[in-house]
């Protein structure tokens, strides 16, 4: 599958030039036309708020792009637009009010990677209910214990397992759990049809509980602030590429599938001087540009770099909270004014597009990424 989200972002910061933009390639929405727009996520009072304040700003915009299909007529190997993602995520959110859910209703998403997925999701937040993300690699043990733990209203599933436990709660009358498929309808029954009341909920509701990998205990959940939210994909960026770079080969470091490329040290090295570079401005500090190959001879400098920058950020986003990740920064490089949090997103975007480049590296190089091998 190739779901890949477009370069929506209207905020252009220095560093996205380089960066491919949606369906036609390029720098996209990031040329000289779109840089007077900026978004400021909490201006509408509510990330789903600002969502469809945007969606609807931009109706006809290539959003995302699932290259398989999901098995839905609509997203038959094309982009999505922002105007359809606005309207399905809309109707998932309208038949979730059908069945009468509250405002603090818990919601178990647990699916296969798919445009129906997404869009399942946003309509979760859009309905005003606390979305609960399982992952699919979870074992039965696993699931069990995440039902115990979260006590869900409903389920939002393709797993079986799943649909499974939630099935014997019910039949041994721990409680009740609503299983619905994608869509948001029903799994086995039709519906009345919902409000059209969505994007109502408060900026300061809980939106989304986290579960850890599980891999060091049993998952532990917990409800996400503002900043904790940032840290967590923080680290999660950061702990996919460190493995990357610890795992790849030593004599391969220099390694370019053409020639124009960055090496693969350079682009690691890349990444971390963007970390250093939002670390800085946190702290309102001056920038050092340290990135080069020059300064990091051996794997070990480099990964050593690497892993200082992503602990570096994590701890000025930890010792912000939410109040100081909510104030305002002047970019070192744009000169322009932003919230820390929207900075601390956008480094986090520059590392997700630089790991899904060093993905191909890998595969060029004959490897298998650390990611796609399977789980022991």
């Amino acid at each position: 599958m190739d779901l890949r989200l477009a370069s929506a972002t209207v905020r252009p910061l220095p560093w996205q030039a380089h960066l491919d933009g949606g369906p036609s390639g390029g720098t996209g929405s990031l040329d000289a036309a779109s840089s007077d727009s900026s978004f400021d996520p909490f201006a509408a009072g509510s990330l789903p708020d600002a969502w469809a304040r945007q969606w609807a700003a931009d109706p006809g915009k290539p959003t995302l792009f699932d290259a398989s299909g999901s098995g839905d007529p609509r997203d038959s190997a094309r982009w999505i637009t922002a105007g359809e993602l606005d309207e399905r995520s809309r109707e998932v959110a309208r038949n979730l009010a059908s069945f009468g859910f509250e405002a603090s209703s818990r919601v178990l998403w647990s699916a296969e990677r798919s445009v129906a997925s997404i869009v399942s999701g946003l309509g979760v937040l859009r309905a005003g209910l606390v979305l609960v993300p399982v992952d699919t690699a979870y074992s039965e043990r696993e699931l069990r214990h995440v039902v115990s733990e979260v006590r869900p209203d409903a389920a939002i599933t393709t797993d079986e397992r799943l649909v499974a436990i939630l099935a014997d709660e019910s039949a041994r009358g721990s409680h009740d759990v609503t299983v619905v498929d994608p869509s948001g309808g029903p799994a086995s029954s039709g519906g009345e049809g919902g409000s059209d009341v969505v994007d109502g909920c408060r900026p300061d509701a809980p939106a989304l509980i986290g579960f850890t990998s599980g891999t060091t205990g049993a998952p532990k959940g917990a409800v996400l602030s503002p900043s904790q939210a940032v840290l967590e994909n923080w680290n999660d960026i950061g702990r996919k590429l460190i493995a990357m770079a610890e795992d790849f080969p030593d004599d391969k470091y220099d390694f370019k599938p053409v020639p124009a490329q960055r090496s693969f040290a350079e682009q690691l090295l890349h990444v971390a001087g963007s970390n250093d570079l939002f670390t800085a401005v946190a702290k309102g500090e001056k920038p050092v540009d340290d990135e080069s190959r020059a300064n990091y001879k051996t794997k070990a400098e480099v990964v050593a770099y690497l892993k200082k920058s992503f602990a570096d950020g994590a701890a000025v986003i930890n010792a912000k909270g939410d109040a100081g990740m909510a104030k305002t920064v002047v970019s070192a490089e744009s000169h322009e004014t932003l919230q820390l949090s929207d900075l601390a997103y956008g480094l986090i975007e520059h590392s997700g597009e630089h790991y899904g480049q060093l993905v191909v590296y890998y595969r060029v190089a004959g490897l298998v990424p650390p990611e796609s091998r399977p789980k022991k």
